[in-house]
């Protein structure tokens, strides 16, 4: 059993006067979902390597100072979209860029006892660094100890991705693409039709995975094939088909185009939303249809015939999530040469409600969206061209984080395996993809009896100790 505390220390600098605030935590079900086996693709060897070990860096080596509390329940493993980070840090890393939200890991004074089963991690903050409210504080992955919530002027970009793999386990018994693969509609636009079954989610409760096909422009097909996490049969043997377990059409009354369309799974409603249009941009004041599918509902249909209202092209469908339905609005960027790229956003059945954030941006698409949080990328490789950014879909305000992505530069899409939380399943177009964790998880749960100020006349010391017993 894990027990931790927290100590904050604010120095004055200029009466040398400290206030100190300590607090205990309690431990969330994060880390007892990474070490839980998933069937048979949740391989046992990476966590045994060095991308895990010392586990105590890693899963538990990223501080988070937030802004508010936090409910203090057992599956509470992520940050509500309302919540901001004051500041934060990573185990062993020092903070030699310009901005002003992560601290510093004090080596000399952190301690690990192994064994006494024992770590003390102590962070630094200069006056500069976490100013702001801190009613909470976490522990995190080392990855999630990165400002992953972004800042509003775009810092220093590392490799500090969203998603960790787990194993190398397949979602198909062979990597041979002669079995039901893990499509997923990335650039080839032009591939479409009853050939292709697009891939939307995972369920590891039924062992089923989720695709749907276009068959016509007034339907659809959702295919429930086995997905041979938790079941494999006698019977079943590398390169063969899988075991189609349901096979559900769905028609609708107005139609869609088979070719041009983008499409996004929202895990939190579980929806499935078809995005189609005459072409592959939506010229200004041109229509498009927003198609619907309830798939919690008997997958109930609701259809909205829409213009673009945003003064300019907006792109479609040259990759999967060129336009991202979430929480009642469409997301998007418009689309040309030369131009400025901006965020923008319309109410789904509102075409006239269209809202821009104005700051250029960078050529990205919205790839997936969770707590509130919607995350753009550009996925090409690790370099100046690649970008993330963070859209508060609260707020409608975006920010930059230190990251280049959320994983790497193949545009993956993020399948959520459901029954597994933290865990997505990466697809990548028709090759095999990953299972992997995210990083930005709550380890522990620290809240404050009352907060504590940080402002610029003061520097402070985090100490956070673990023990088990």
């Amino acid at each position: 059993m894990l027990e931790g505390r927290t100590r904050i220390e604010l120095k004055d600098v200029h009466t040398g006067k400290v206030d100190v605030t300590e607090e205990k935590n309690m431990v969330t079900n994060a880390l007892q979902y990474i070490f839980n086996p998933m069937g048979y693709v949740k391989a046992a060897d990476p966590m045994v390597t060095a991308e895990y070990v010392n586990y105590y860096t890693t899963l538990t080596g990223g501080l988070l100072l937030l802004n508010k509390t936090l409910a203090e329940a057992a599956d509470s493993l992520s940050l509500p979209g309302d919540v901001e980070q004051t500041g934060c840090a990573v185990y062993g890393q020092q903070n030699t860029s310009s901005q002003t939200l992560r601290g510093n890991y004090n080596a000399t004074e952190s301690e690990v006892d192994i064994e006494n089963r024992r770590i003390k991690y102590v962070y630094d903050f200069d006056t500069a660094e976490g100013n702001g409210t801190i009613a909470c504080v976490a522990l995190t992955h080392a990855l999630g100890g990165y400002s992953n919530r972004g800042l509003v002027e775009e810092p220093t970009r590392g490799l500090y991705p969203f998603y960790k793999n787990i194993g190398n386990g397949l979602l198909r018994l062979t990597g041979s693409s002669s079995a039901i693969g893990a499509y997923d509609r990335t650039i080839s636009y032009s591939t479409y039709g009853t050939g292709y079954k697009w891939i939307i989610k995972i369920d590891a409760a039924t062992d089923s995975v989720y695709y749907f096909t276009v068959t016509s422009t007034t339907s659809i097909k959702i295919w429930k094939y086995r997905a041979n996490i938790n079941t494999i049969s006698l019977f079943d043997r590398p390169g063969a088909a899988r075991t189609l377990q349901e096979e559900i059409e769905v028609t609708f009354t107005q139609a869609i185009n088979q070719q041009f369309f983008s499409y996004n799974y929202d895990e939190e409603t579980d929806k499935l939303y078809i995005i189609s249009a005459s072409s592959y941009y939506i010229a200004n004041n041109a229509s498009f249809m927003v198609t619907e599918i309830d798939l919690a509902n008997g997958f109930e249909v609701r259809q909205y015939s829409m213009q673009n209202r945003c003064g300019s092209n907006m792109r479609i469908c040259y990759e999967r999530s060129d336009i991202y339905c979430y929480r009642g609005y469409l997301y998007f960027q418009n689309y040309g040469y030369s131009v400025n790229y901006y965020i923008y956003r319309q109410e789904i059945g509102n075409s006239a409600n269209i809202q821009k954030i104005d700051l250029a941006v960078r050529q990205s698409h919205p790839t997936m969206a969770r707590d509130g949080i919607l995350y753009y990328e550009y996925p090409s490789t690790y370099s100046g061209s690649y970008c993330c950014y963070v859209v508060n879909t609260e707020t409608f305000t975006m920010r930059m984080p230190e990251t280049y992505g959320l994983y790497d530069g193949s545009g993956r899409q993020h399948v959520p395996v459901i029954g597994h939380p933290l865990t997505y399943y990466l697809s990548c177009g028709s090759n095999n993809g990953t299972f992997a964790i995210r990083t930005d998880y709550l380890a522990t749960i620290n809240n404050l009896g009352t907060p504590v100020v940080k402002t610029a006349d003061k520097t402070m010391k985090v100490i956070y100790t673990l023990q088990e017993t």
